[in-house]
């Protein structure tokens, strides 16, 4: 699926200012009950919290806080 997509690397900062990395790449528009989300980027990434979580054995998404905001 990220076959000829434009990657590119990406900082994930976290709440205590750790920092992480990966792999961001552009997604089609995800509908998630009433809510679109388009222009949407996901980071790809092995990250500790899905560890503390037991969310390991197959794949998770993590959505940002920043995604809450509401157009005008």
């Amino acid at each position: 699926m990220r076959r000829g997509r434009k990657s590119r690397d990406q900082q994930i900062i976290g709440i205590t200012l750790d920092v992480a990395h990966g792999e961001s790449i552009p997604t089609p528009p995800s509908v998630l009950g009433d809510i679109e989300i388009r222009n949407l980027r996901v980071t790809f990434s092995d990250m500790f919290i899905f560890e503390q979580w037991e969310m390991t054995r197959e794949p998770a998404l993590l959505i940002g806080m920043d995604l809450r905001k509401t157009s005008e």
